[in-house]
């Protein structure tokens, strides 16, 4: 049967396998240096849109989600026990937002 891909990385290779190349070669339909051309765009193509969504994350934990999620703790400042677990919440928020950004600065330069 189909093999059970379920990921981008994991597909992106099974184009260019060597099945795939006697087929396309076959067919002439592309080249096998083309068909290891388009893996290697399809992985730069990848690694750049989750770059960007990424970065679009953090901005947006940044600019909007965190400033709210201090905002709405604010309200229970006389009255803590009303918070529930707002606190806890809002921090483990912040603590995953700063983990996403330690990955993005510690990629290569040429896949930020």
């Amino acid at each position: 049967g189909l093999p059970n891909l379920r990921t981008t990385p994991q597909t992106i290779p099974t184009f260019n396998s060597e099945k795939n190349k006697a087929l396309f070669t076959k067919l002439k339909v592309l080249a096998p240096e083309a068909a290891d051309a388009r893996v290697e765009i399809m992985f730069e193509k990848y690694n750049t849109e989750v770059s960007i969504e990424a970065k679009t994350m953090i901005h947006m934990m940044n600019t909007g989600i965190i400033p709210a999620c201090a905002k709405d703790l604010a309200k229970y400042e006389s009255c803590k026990e009303l918070a529930g677990k707002r606190t806890e919440v809002y921090g483990n928020i912040v603590k995953e937002t700063e983990k996403l950004k330690d990955v993005m600065t510690k990629l290569p330069s040429d896949l930020k």
